[in-house]
C-alpha cells in the first residue's frame, strides 16, 4: 500500500471522501476532519495551530453548554425528586391513573 492511500495522522486506510489540506506547505491527506484538526494541532505552524485550537475549544464548550442545559432543564422539571421516583420507575401510579406493573 502506498503513502498516500494512508491517513497523515492516525495511519488508516483513507476511503473515497477523504480530506486533503496543505499543512505547512505540505499536501497532506487525512481519513476524517477529527485527524485533520489533529494533525494541525500537533504541527502546524502558529496560524493553523491556533485557528484549529480555537475550534477545539468551540466544540468542547458547546458541547459542555448542552449538558449543563439538559441537566438544569432536568432540575426544573422536578425529575429528581423523590415523590416522582416510583413514577419514572413504573412501580407507583402516576397523578392517580393505575399503572399496571410488568
Amino acid at each position: 500500500m502506498t503513502d498516500d492511500r494512508l491517513c497523515r495522522h492516525c495511519l488508516l486506510t483513507i476511503g473515497p471522501r477523504a480530506m486533503r489540506r496543505t499543512v505547512n506547505g505540505e499536501n497532506c491527506a487525512f481519513c476524517c476532519y477529527g485527524c485533520c484538526i489533529a494533525f494541525q494541532v500537533k504541527s502546524g505552524k502558529s496560524e493553523e495551530w491556533e485557528a484549529a485550537w480555537l475550534l477545539i475549544r468551540l466544540g468542547v464548550g458547546g458541547f459542555l453548554s448542552m449538558n449543563i442545559m439538559l441537566f438544569s432543564l432536568l432540575l426544573y422539571t422536578g425529575a429528581f425528586t423523590v415523590s416522582m421516583r416510583g413514577c419514572f420507575l413504573g412501580f407507583t401510579s402516576c397523578s392517580g391513573s393505575s399503572r399496571r406493573q410488568l
